[in-house]
Formats: structure tokens, C-alpha cells, sequence
């Protein structure tokens, strides 16, 4: 687990192991609100989309925990960044 501190929010990043799926590791970054006054926070779980990674979009995750929201980024495997990786570049015509 990594614990990282901004103005006005923290995260947390760490990697789930989901043992109902074959050990399928799930990445995921958690963006909350600096302050712990002991409130329910409503919660944001954000799909970064095709090619990205729970590091992806971080302003958002940042904005919304400053803003008063917990936001939950998941890594979704097989629609991640390995989408790109080894993939030879090819310049337009």
C-alpha cells in the first residue's frame, strides 16, 4: 500500500487480490478527503476507459476529494494500458 498527501486530500493505492477470480489482481487508488471528522462521504467509483491506468485522471480523483467525495479509481485488466504496450507505431497517411 502507498499513502500520498496533496492540499485538501490523501490517497491510497494498493492492489486487490480477488481470490473468487483466480488470484486476479485488481489495481485501484482511492482519493478521500483530508479532513477525518468522522462524516460518510459519498462515493465515486471511476472506470478510467480504454488504454488507461487507476493513475490516469488523477486531477479528477484529486478535485472530487477535495470537494467532499471518497473516489474509487479501479485498473481494469484487459482494457488497461497493455492495450498499448508492444503495439508497433504506425504513422498516419
Amino acid at each position: 500500500m502507498a499513502f500520498a498527501e496533496g492540499a485538501g486530500f490523501r490517497s491510497l493505492s494498493y492492489e486487490r487480490v480477488d481470490s473468487s477470480r483466480n488470484n486476479r489482481v485488481v489495481p485501484v487508488k482511492i482519493y478521500y478527503p483530508e479532513s477525518d471528522e468522522g462524516k460518510s462521504w459519498p462515493m465515486i467509483i471511476f472506470s478510467h476507459g480504454l488504454g488507461g491506468t487507476r493513475e490516469g485522471y488523477a486531477y479528477l480523483g484529486e478535485y472530487w476529494a477535495k470537494n467532499g467525495f471518497i473516489s474509487v479509481h479501479l485498473q481494469h485488466a484487459g482494457s488497461d494500458d497493455a492495450v498499448w504496450k508492444d503495439v508497433p507505431h504506425q504513422p498516419r497517411r
